[in-house]
């Protein structure tokens, strides 16, 4: 979750594009506050504009349909960060001559048009604008997908004028296309992050890491594990002695459920170094490259008996490195298949003199074997 710093930077003059881009967004924002129903908009381009970063794709599995929200996009002078809502109809055959994205959305289009898929476009953006209460715009949340709602969690607002952290929870239903703030009622949620990893297991929803940066505070990386139970509405935080074995703090790590058992792998922060002299308390950026499991079947036991908050964590487990693995790198992308960690991708930055940064950007592929510990 590095950022470009953008303090102390002078505005450019907005280009006309730019101006049309802020009055888009101006727009939508002031229409979704006098709608009372959802509306659906079909876009036609093959992917929103603008482009944008640091969003949340989430699938939706009852109906195939992937949904974006957040997200956002530096154009050189600013900053801008979105609320928007826009979804993914995978199976949209553009030579299908089927207008209507979505009307078959609890059910999947297996048709074979025995025509090369590749010679007609796929796929299909809408863009879903929801009537209020809606999420505030925001960056580097996270999102999970559980009994028919799409959960997003923190994240955060940076552009020139404002830089916040959000610790809120909100609960897209998927159904009616409306959003709800979730009030818990126990526990204490996570502290105000983003950067931070989640997804759902069970009826819970497992939050990891992250940072929090202040403007007149020194920046704070988690490795703290925080529950939500989706039953009850309640957080737990599994709390851990001093010398219990725990990963490093970090943020953009890869996270995944297996068989019960918790993975991360990878992510990246910074440490400031304690030395004297030149560079004193400068802050140095750390690519993690290490991967740690951590074991979920006490927490079954221990909720059958009682509030998770009463129950000892279970705990964290270092694996080696074993076979080909990755090196060393940021920014991967990972997802489940069967019993395997997919990790794509990634990026490594060294920043030389004058803080000019150099990039090795990457396109091989990994598998973690999480039953065998093994790349």
């Amino acid at each position: 979750q590095r950022k470009k710093d953008r303090k102390g930077k002078k505005k450019k003059p907005q280009k006309p594009q730019e101006e049309s881009l802020d009055s888009i967004l101006a727009s939508f924002r002031q229409r979704t506050k006098e709608l009372e129903t959802a509306v659906l908009e079909p876009i036609d381009t093959s992917f929103p504009c603008p482009p944008r970063g640091n969003f949340t794709l989430t699938l939706c599995p009852t109906n195939g349909l992937f949904y974006m929200f957040g997200g956002e996009y530096y154009d050189g002078s600013e900053n801008l960060v979105f609320d928007e809502l826009l979804r993914w109809n995978p199976d949209f055959r553009a030579d299908n001559n089927d207008e209507q994205d979505g009307a078959n959305e609890n059910k999947s289009d297996s048709t074979d048009n025995n025509n090369n898929i590749d010679s007609c476009d796929t796929g299909k953006w809408t863009r879903i604008l929801t009537p209020a209460p809606t999420p505030p715009p925001r960056c580097a949340h996270s999102a999970v997908f559980h009994n028919d709602g799409i959960y997003i969690f923190g994240g955060e607002m940076a552009t020139a004028e404002k830089y916040h952290h959000y610790k809120d929870l909100w609960r897209l239903d998927v159904k009616k296309n409306t959003w709800e703030e979730c009030k818990f009622r126990g526990g204490s949620p996570p502290a105000a992050r983003s950067g931070h990893r989640a997804v759902a297991w069970r009826h819970y929803m497992i939050i990891f890491g992250g940072f929090q940066e202040e403007l007149r505070a020194d920046t704070r990386w988690f490795n703290d594990v925080h529950i939500f139970d989706f039953q009850t509405n309640i957080w737990c935080e599994l709390k851990y002695n001093k010398l219990a074995r725990l990963p490093p703090a970090r943020s953009a790590c890869n996270m995944t459920v297996c068989a019960d058992a918790l993975f991360i792998y990878g992510g990246y922060s910074k440490l400031k170094n304690a030395n004297t002299g030149a560079g004193a308390n400068k802050s140095e950026g750390i690519t993690h490259i290490d991967c740690w499991m951590l074991p979920l079947k006490p927490l079954i036991n221990a909720s059958k008996s009682g509030p998770l908050s009463g129950a000892s964590p279970p705990s964290w487990e270092r694996i080696s490195r074993k076979g080909e693995y990755p090196s060393q790198r940021a920014g991967t992308s990972a997802v489940l298949h069967k019993n395997k960690l997919l990790v794509f991708g990634g990026v490594l930055d060294s920043e030389g003199d004058q803080h000019k940064m150099e990039s090795v950007f990457y396109d091989d592929l990994f598998a973690l074997d999480m039953e065998r510990r093994r790349w």
